[in-house]
């Protein structure tokens, strides 16, 4: 039985529950983009793509990131200076009594695809691999099978599109604002989303907007739109982190406008060609003949200029081009016997 008394209960608290607000955003950036090769990898298992989560918005904050630290990080003085100013704009991990959130945040929506997988086997040569070559599954050789470890082919998402929303803080400065806009820029057109975006797979355009955000079909015009991506000054003294600036982009036009796949094919022909020394005038490239460096000192020069290489098929407003960027990568040579010594070269970044 209930006694009678003075009645005990909690009291209310002596400062107002506070009221949720939407954090202020300018979202001016809604970019409709479309892959134009398969999507691999990226997932939490290696080599499968993610089919919950196709495109995290983690991913490609991080690409962005990265060709931000490309396009501007030639800019600062140091390492330590550059990343200040990442932090500052993209985020960093918090730390006590210090938030750092950053100025941009990024959404994916809408993600659709044809629900057709592809594996390295969709990509045989156009003809005999006696003649041509491997063509394209040079360059997506890890998706292959792997049977000492019973392991089938990685399967590709191909024509995955997604809506990107990029919203910025309203601290967000005009000369921020349009670093952020050139990042995009040449992640769609020099990068990708997945595994093997510097070998040409997970290569995007855009459905919408295409002046604004594609480079132009002119080639003096793409020359100035590349450049127009770089900060205009740098400060004296090297830097020894991965920038774009000096570096060299060789774009070819495609001899079948619009045909990623056959973009992709050539330029593991090329590559396949080039490693094993088949290039030179009046060098013809025989897929089944052995190496044709002599002592390597023929690319010697590759050294000192940049390193190599990215590759990346991307599409202009009327048609897909392949291009290749000399920096960021290394690419082992094939091996010469000299002086009953194996010897490799790769090429780096000076």
């Amino acid at each position: 039985m209930r006694s009678e008394g003075p009645e005990i209960g909690r009291k209310p608290p002596p400062i107002p529950v506070p009221q949720w607000q939407e954090p202020q955003r300018d979202e001016s950036l809604v970019l409709h983009l479309k892959l134009i090769t398969p999507l691999f990898g990226g997932g939490y298992e290696a080599r499968e793509v993610d089919p919950v989560c196709i495109i995290r918005p983690a991913t490609v904050r991080g690409h962005l990131r990265f060709w931000w630290r490309v396009l501007y990080g030639g800019q600062y003085r140091t390492a330590e200076e550059m990343f200040r100013a990442e932090s500052a704009l993209w985020g960093a991990a918090s730390e006590a009594n210090k938030a750092c959130a950053g100025k941009i945040s990024l959404q994916v929506t809408d993600v659709v695809w044809n629900k057709q997988t592809v594996t390295v086997n969709d990509f045989r040569p156009r003809g005999s691999p006696a003649q041509v070559g491997p063509e394209a599954q040079y360059l997506l050789y890890v998706f292959q099978e792997q049977k000492k470890d019973n392991v089938p082919p990685a399967k590709g998402y191909r024509d995955v599109q997604f809506i990107l929303r990029v919203a910025f803080q309203p601290d967000v400065t005009a000369a921020q604002r349009r670093e952020v806009e050139n990042a995009i820029k040449a992640w769609i057109a020099l990068g990708g989303i997945g595994a093997r975006t510097r070998r040409g797979c997970g290569a995007l355009t855009v459905t919408k907007e295409h002046q604004r955000w594609l480079p132009p079909a002119d080639s003096n015009a793409r020359k100035q739109w590349f450049e127009q991506l770089q900060a205009t000054g740098s400060p004296e003294g090297a830097r020894r982190f991965t920038q774009l600036r000096q570096s060299m982009i060789v774009c070819g036009a495609p001899k079948d406008a619009g045909k990623a796949t056959d973009v992709l094919h050539d330029l593991g022909r090329f590559w396949a060609r080039f490693r094993k020394g088949h290039v030179g005038q009046g060098q013809n490239y025989t897929p089944m003949a052995g190496c044709k460096w002599q002592d390597y000192t023929g690319v010697g020069w590759f050294r000192s200029a940049s390193t190599m290489v990215t590759v990346s098929p991307f599409a202009s407003p009327t048609w897909v081009c392949r291009s290749s960027i000399r920096s960021f990568l290394q690419l082992p040579m094939l091996p010469h016997w000299k002086h009953s010594r194996r010897v490799a070269w790769h090429l780096r970044l000076s």
